[in-house]
């Protein structure tokens, strides 16, 4: 549904509780994921797909350093390429 082809990319999805959202939780878990991802060379690209609706979540991934590289119709597709 990406329209693109992720084949060499990995995939993030956050999950909060109602309690942890707004407390900058969501950002920290995404920015202590990338730099694993970083450190174990398994791959450059990381993308997320969060429901547009999920402002918390679109506002952590671009906090964190996502960038937008597609807007459909439920979803906005992040990449972030780690260095």
């Amino acid at each position: 549904h990406w329209g693109r082809s992720y084949n060499d990319a990995i995939g993030i999805d956050v999950f909060l509780s109602q309690e942890s959202i707004h407390k900058k939780i969501g950002r920290e878990v995404i920015k202590k994921f990338c730099s694993y991802i970083a450190k174990s060379n398994r791959t450059r690209k990381i993308v997320a797909d969060p429901k547009k609706e999920n402002i918390a979540s679109l506002k952590a991934f671009s906090y964190a350093g996502f960038r937008i590289v597609q807007n459909n119709q439920s979803n906005i597709i992040f990449e972030v390429l780690m260095q």
